[in-house]
């Protein structure tokens, strides 16, 4: 087969019982139409077959044999990174997120087109570094073809209560009680009472599921590649399935809430991305 925008031509002679699984790979030869629409096929009773979609001839000329255009649906992939989640999974394997996304992209969806590699991220402002940092990160991958949409971080400040740190060094004060002159456990104590600050993204979540949806109502692609195990997902991946397109989760560790809605979570295992960094 030698498709041109996954668009083939099947003779009306191999028409018949189980064509798709059989004489599919020999009798195809690509030709003429690039539209997909579903149409004559139908009546072959090809409906079943969620692999293809058909389309009449309509372009043939006088001297081409009969026959139907169809097309491979479930094909066309689309990866959504979820920045920060994919950072955080990365790093707990050893690894960065400094990686050729091409290849890394080809190598995820196999034999399926790729159409695009979507990152999103907060942009990180309040800190000079760190911003610094993400600047020249997100300017490398965007050479590279990764199209990256930015949301914003922002600083929260939280109850102490609310910090496992917090617990810690009350229980070194209690257990050392004794140990501590008056100024010093007072002094701890204080620190125990302040609030401490956390960088949360914001507008992230929302993007990738709003993107998700509305690009597979807009027929953007067959299968959306989900790099996170984020279980607040789980509506946006039912409502991407309820529109007929199929989402695979991916990464390092699977998200049990989020396996039991997609179609199915590949776990990348460390020596999976070996030849990818950069």
């Amino acid at each position: 087969m030698s498709p041109i925008g996954g668009v083939f031509f099947l003779p009306e002679r191999c028409l018949g019982e189980n064509t798709l699984k059989g004489s599919v790979q020999s009798a195809i030869r690509q030709y003429g139409s690039r539209q997909d629409v579903v149409a004559e096929g139908a009546k072959k009773g090809w409906a079943a077959q969620a692999d293809y979609h058909l389309t009449p001839p309509g372009t043939a000329s006088a001297t081409a044999p009969r026959g139907f255009f169809f097309s491979m649906t479930n094909r066309r992939a689309l990866l959504f990174i979820d920045g920060s989640n994919f950072y955080h999974a990365l790093k707990s394997i050893g690894l960065s997120t400094n990686l050729n996304y091409p290849e890394f992209g080809r190598k995820l969806v196999q034999d399926r087109h790729l159409v695009g590699i979507r990152y999103y991220v907060g942009e990180v402002r309040n800190n000079l570094s760190r911003s610094r940092q993400q600047r020249q990160f997100l300017e490398r991958i965007r050479k590279q073809g990764v199209h990256v949409i930015l949301g914003r971080v922002e600083r929260k400040m939280l109850d102490p209560d609310q910090n496992p740190l917090v617990a810690r060094l009350r229980a070194i004060i209690n257990d050392q009680y004794k140990g501590f002159d008056a100024a010093t456990r007072d002094a701890l104590m204080a620190l125990c009472e302040q609030p401490f600050p956390q960088y949360v993204e914001k507008r992230v979540d929302v993007a990738i599921a709003a993107d998700m949806i509305e690009m597979a109502h807009d027929d953007k692609y067959d299968i959306a590649y989900l790099l996170s195990a984020d279980g607040d997902f789980v509506p946006a991946v039912e409502a991407v399935k309820r529109a007929g397109k199929k989402v695979f989760a991916a990464g390092p560790k699977r998200g049990d809430e989020l396996n039991s809605t997609v179609d199915a979570f590949i776990v990348l295992k460390r020596e999976w991305f070996d030849g990818l960094s950069v």
